[in-house]
């Protein structure tokens, strides 16, 4: 169908020159469509990783080494 790898889009000429088909529409709106759910993922695991931390640095005074080590290495 097309030789462009998933979550990229085609070449488009701004100035209208490119003629566009519904297969192209189509193709660019999965890829978009894909490139907003690894955004939507990268998001979470941030906001998963910025939750980890808060919890390390509330429980790092409390807890062994041994532990820490753990945490931050899993």
């Amino acid at each position: 169908m097309n030789n462009l790898s998933q979550g990229v889009l085609p070449y488009i000429d701004p100035y209208g020159d490119t003629m566009l088909y519904i297969d192209h529409i189509n193709f660019i709106c999965d890829n978009i469509q894909i490139m907003m759910e690894n955004k939507e993922r990268q998001f979470c695991y941030d906001k998963e990783y910025n939750q980890s931390k808060e919890l390390y640095e509330k429980f790092k005074p409390v807890i062994s080494k041994e532990t820490t080590l753990f945490l931050v290495g899993d």
